[in-house]
């Protein structure tokens, strides 16, 4: 008669074995597993091994399932543990071709990790905890009020689901690599210093710092044979919960490695993932079987010295600045009491002296502090959905202008360190700022715009595996040509006035992202740009004036590409006798810039000299731009030059420049024309210029134009002497009294 525990055993092995949900997922029927589960025969067994008294091995309780997996399928020629070994890798990360060969061992597999699942299970009940044999995940109780608390719930379905713990278990049998003990010791030093920070008072997602921690190399079971698992398991860490919709934790999980510490600020769970996976350690045996450690901080680092691929004197400088960062994190974690010996001793938390009362190094490490917990706090406030969504819409309800241009600065700091999502919300706020009536902060947001697209995927950029495109690289791209049709073409239910704002703002949003991109990205975000040129959008004037302007603005060495030139000259020469005189000034202004960079051996010349004779200058301006032209072409330009240094032509500069209903383009040239009349020896205007400059500075509507009389007030103010140059003083002051920051901001 057995006993009363060994029958509830077996009933509950059996309840699993013929759970519904297994047996489809492993093809069998419930017929089939009657025939082959004995009731009897498991009671006997179970009898004398439950409670279990040690670990079991996977070769102990394939031994006891024999019988009935060579009732289900027979064994695979290379032996049950290495097959479902293999098998639950491809659970994790599935292959067509492999689930086609595997496919008549299909069931046996997934019984006898269904099995090993339940021995392990028991296995847990008895036998003391070890941080590398096991986790100690967290109960819901636990995670239950963390930010994550949904994905995390999740992770641990699908960590139970798709049997994760036990591959890492066959994996110890059916290879020399120990991965278990790394995870699980990581683990296990993760959760026991994010424990004594959130004890400290550190905001701290338990739940996502558990999950990380757990799932950290899990991309290791998806790597191939022949890859480099060292570089490339992150990426393939990255997929798996991004297939199951993790991406908070992934993010975690995915971006562990010590370069990461690079950035300036990372969140805390971050860190904490790091300085686990820098402490947690492994070398080989002398049977070739690898063995886990967990060393100190500095024991740790030299035993990576030692293993480190191609080592010179920058590679060990680059592990120097990271070690100094972990080591910085761990002073002040032992500060607040956290058990960094891991020995169940936390020290005291330290009480903090007065500033005042502290000597040079004690005030050191106080600022460095300061910093640490500065920066966790701003990325926590970041890096929880609810909290950063939180922060948008306050910023989004912000109306003081003060406010307004904190919350960009903010976002300018710590946007590099934002997830995809988060910067996808971000770029559609600052789309929305763009709108803001104020110039400036239009600027500014465009600008933001930009680098947030070139920052897009900053950071330590992990290895991909051979002929595999870049996610991340297509999300970007997407993204960027959805904003580009936005800034070219806003919606048509906004004013004519914010469409232009909108529109004005893209040759920012181009600078921006052009200064700050990689050679490859800058190359990518361009060609999209330079696709609006092609003759296939329709366009509106709106329009075609801003992709002028845009491309006025672009950096010389993208323009001048052969591709790119020819397609740039035959819009702005296709746009130079269109009725709106904004965009003809737009249309002679762009060609003016591609000039400078052609020959007389381009394919294109022949066309923009046919194009710049044939144009019939209606004022000063068109004129002033039309010699340029010539200049740029090596063409005989003296009618031009007698008529804009033979006579007066500044007074109706300055009449011209003050108008309200002159578009701001034509007093962007007509500056220049002014500071050129200048450079052509007529200095006897040059004190009524600068004076115009100052006024421009102080009434125009337009930011750009405040730019550029701003510029080049200060490329001239030399030129005045002491007694005119208090005076543009004493106007540039007066202008401070106007109050509004806007204005006073582009005061040089």
């Amino acid at each position: 008669m057995r006993s009363r525990h060994t029958r509830h055993l077996v009933t509950e092995l059996a309840a699993r074995l013929f759970d519904r949900d297994f047996l489809k997922n492993a093809g069998l029927s419930r017929r089939t597993m009657q025939d082959i589960f004995v009731r009897d025969k498991w009671e006997e067994a179970l009898e004398g091994i439950l409670p279990a008294g040690r670990r079991f091995s996977c070769k102990e309780i394939l031994d006891l399932c024999r019988p009935e997996l060579w009732a289900l399928c027979g064994e695979p020629d290379e032996g049950w543990i290495p097959f479902t070994y293999k098998y639950v890798t491809h659970i994790l990360y599935p292959d067509p071709e492999f689930s086609r060969v595997a496919a008549p061992y299909a069931s046996g597999a997934l019984f006898y990790l269904n099995i090993l699942q339940f021995f392990f299970d028991e296995e847990r009940k008895t036998v003391p905890f070890s941080p590398y044999d096991d986790f100690a995940l967290l109960p819901e109780e636990e995670y239950s009020a963390c930010e994550r608390a949904g994905e995390y719930g999740h992770f641990v379905r699908e960590f139970r689901k798709q049997y994760i713990y036990e591959m890492m278990r066959l994996n110890r049998e059916a290879t020399p690599f120990e991965t278990l003990g790394h995870i699980a010791g990581v683990h296990y030093v993760a959760m026991t210093v994010a424990r004594g920070l959130a004890k400290a008072g550190v905001p701290i997602d338990l739940a996502l710092a558990s999950g990380a921690a757990a799932g950290h190399d899990l991309g290791k079971f998806g790597c191939k044979p022949n890859e480099r698992v060292p570089y490339l398991h992150y990426y393939y860490t990255n997929q798996w919960f991004k297939a199951y919709h993790m991406e908070g934790i992934g993010h975690i999980a995915a971006n562990h490695s010590t370069w990461d510490l690079e950035l300036d600020n990372i969140s805390v769970e971050s860190l904490v993932l790091i300085y686990a996976d820098f402490r947690v350690k492994q070398m080989r045996g002398a049977d070739g079987k690898e063995l886990t450690k967990i060393y100190t901080l500095k024991d740790s680092f030299d035993v990576i010295l030692s293993k480190l691929d191609n080592v010179d004197e920058a590679k060990k400088n680059r592990y120097r600045v990271v070690y100094a960062r972990l080591h910085e994190f761990e002073r002040y974690m032992r500060s607040l009491g956290v058990d960094v010996d891991l020995d169940g001793n936390p020290p005291e938390p330290e009480p903090r002296k007065d500033i005042v009362l502290q000597n040079r190094d004690e005030i050191n490490r106080t600022f460095v502090f300061f910093g640490i917990e500065h920066n966790i706090d701003v990325m926590h406030r970041l890096g929880t959905e609810r909290q950063f969504g939180n922060i948008l819409e306050a910023a989004r309800s912000e109306k003081d202008w003060k406010n307004v241009r904190a919350y960009l600065n903010m976002f300018n700091e710590y946007s590099i360190h934002l997830n995809h999502k988060q910067k996808e919300q971000t770029i559609s706020f600052l789309y929305e700022l763009l709108l803001n009536r104020e110039g400036d902060i239009r600027r500014q947001s465009a600008a933001l715009i930009g680098k947030m697209f070139a920052d897009f995927n900053a950071g330590y950029r992990k290895e991909l595996p051979a002929n595999i495109p870049d996610p991340d690289q297509k999300t970007v791209m997407d993204l960027w040509k959805k904003y580009m049709e936005k800034l070219v073409c806003p919606d048509y239910r906004l004013t004519l006035q914010q469409k232009r704002r909108i529109q004005n703002s893209l040759k920012f949003v181009m600078i921006s992202a052009m200064e700050r991109s990689s050679e490859k990205l800058r190359e990518a975000f361009f060609d999209v740009f330079i696709g609006w040129f092609d003759g296939t959008h329709e366009l509106n004037a709106d329009a075609q004036f801003h992709l002028l302007d845009a491309v006025f603005s672009m950096p010389f060495e993208l323009c001048q590409e052969k591709a790119h030139l020819g397609i740039l000259i035959d819009f702005a020469i296709a746009h130079m006798n269109h009725q709106e005189e904004r965009i003809q000034i737009a249309a002679i202004r762009t060609l003016k810039v591609l000039t400078s960079v052609i020959t007389p051996e381009d394919e294109c010349y022949a066309r923009v000299r046919k194009a710049a004779e044939e144009m019939e200058p209606k004022n000063i301006t068109m004129l002033f731009l039309q010699y340029r032209i010539f200049t740029n072409l090596r063409m005989d330009t003296k009618a031009q030059r007698e008529i804009l240094y033979g006579s007066d032509v500044v007074s109706d500069i300055f009449l011209e420049n003050l108008k309200s209903a002159t578009p701001w383009i034509v007093k962007a040239v007509n500056i220049k024309l002014l500071a050129d009349q200048v450079d052509h020896g007529k200095r006897e205007q040059l004190l009524h210029i600068c004076a115009h400059f100052s006024n421009l500075i102080k009434v125009s509507e337009q930011v750009g134009v405040r730019h550029d009389a701003g510029h080049a007030l200060l490329r001239l103010a030399h030129l005045l002497t002491t007694d005119q140059r208090n005076e543009i003083a004493v106007e540039l002051l007066k202008g401070l009294e106007v109050g509004e920051y806007e204005v006073s901001k582009y005061i040089p």
